[in-house]
């Protein structure tokens, strides 16, 4: 079995931004609210070395995508962001049309820090709307109000960007089927080029999941949720947003090319404290701890990181076959057999095969994908091919 060349490829940058104002009550993400400005400049400045130093990790690859996620990426000022994305350019080789995404909360934007974040090479605004109910938006622990996300979208409008996602969560204890799409017809009212849908999925350490088990929220039962999702896909197709991932949904050629990147297999490097790296078949993260990470990068380090999977052939294949199958399209079974000089007809006859009996998998076109009905249950598919 022939591992994965990633030479020609091109890679994602991420970058995590740590900070919040207040810990949303279902995140599981590493985070600290509450911290002061010196204090998160400090760290700016901080993930400005570890880019530096990070440069010779690429190995002249071309960069296709940057993503500054959190924490609340939007509480940096436009300043702190430009300097930032100012190191990457200089340390790697970004393509002049890269996507650079920007993760931001509806009230930690005003119109100021919106165009100075686009003049500093922001071309893409990733909405945490969860929800246009503030009843819901409120179980959620979230600080913003809906008529804010229609301040941001308004903004958004004046200063001519077309190219923001708005993030939404269905399965919200309360939640209704009917309050469900209406979120979904107001966020396809204010024509945002792409739209996430995520299922409330708790840890039992965040605060809605300690809310779960002592039974002050109840979370809705597995038929609802479903149906949740399926009217999901029916009423964004008929709003003209095609969905090419699970989850995720687009006006044609708005599909988020750094989330395409994870979904290809492709390599990418993780800046800041609590980072993801996947470089040549070796996944590992920086130590989700910002004062040890501030202290290695002021030291003159590298940052301290831990190991989290470093793949065999086998394994990178089962990897390559659980990430290409969350796309619509699924994968082309002859470039894989060609990549992994194996044949997947064979190597996962029977876990194929019984699926495609079940209804949940298909092959049309040389393409192995979910079916519409593996859509929603794709975690019961997908763990036939761990390795």
């Amino acid at each position: 079995m022939t591992p994965i060349n990633y030479k020609n490829q091109t890679m994602g940058i991420y970058i995590h931004i740590p900070f919040c104002r207040k810990k949303c009550d279902y995140c599981d993400f590493y985070s600290l609210p509450g911290c002061n400005s010196r204090f998160i400049d400090e760290y700016c400045r901080m993930v400005t070395d570890d880019i530096s130093r990070s440069a010779d990790i690429l190995e002249d690859q071309l960069v296709s995508s940057i993503f500054l996620g959190g924490g609340t990426p939007s509480l940096l000022s436009g300043q702190q962001i430009n300097m930032i994305l100012q190191q990457a350019y200089a340390s790697f080789r970004v393509l002049p049309d890269a996507e650079i995404t920007l993760e931001a909360n509806p009230a930690a934007l005003d119109m100021n820090k919106l165009e100075e974040y686009l003049q500093a090479g922001i071309n893409r605004i990733s909405l945490g709307v969860q929800s246009f109910n503030d009843e819901e938006l409120m179980i959620l622990g979230r600080l913003h109000k809906a008529r804010h996300v229609l301040e941001a979208a308004s903004m958004f409008n004046k200063c001519g960007l077309k190219n923001y996602s708005f993030d939404l969560i269905y399965g919200i204890p309360g939640q209704t089927i009917r309050s469900w799409e209406n979120n979904l017809h107001k966020a396809m009212e204010m024509a945002p080029a792409h739209i996430s849908t995520y299922l409330l999925q708790l840890d039992p350490e965040t605060e809605m999941g300690k809310k779960v088990a002592r039974r002050i929220l109840t979370l809705l039962d597995e038929e609802i949720e479903a149906a949740m999702y399926e009217s999901a896909i029916d009423i964004l197709a008929a709003g003209n947003y095609s969905q090419y991932e699970i989850s995720n949904f687009s006006i044609k050629g708005y599909e988020c090319q750094h989330n395409l990147s994870y979904w290809h297999g492709c390599n990418y490097l993780g800046i800041g404290a609590g980072a993801v790296s996947f470089i040549n078949n070796r996944r590992y993260a920086i130590i989700s701890d910002v004062k040890q990470y501030m202290a290695a990068m002021q030291a003159g380090g590298q940052a301290p990181t831990e190991e989290l999977e470093n793949m065999t052939a086998g394994e990178r294949l089962a990897d390559v076959l659980i990430l290409g199958l969350r796309l619509v399209e699924g994968i082309n079974i002859q470039a894989v057999n060609q990549c992994f000089n194996v044949d997947i007809m064979e190597e996962y006859k029977r876990e194929i095969e019984d699926n495609i009996k079940k209804g949940l998998l298909i092959i049309k076109n040389g393409q192995l994908s979910l079916t519409r009905r593996g859509y929603f249950i794709s975690n019961s598919v997908l763990c036939h091919f761990v390795a």
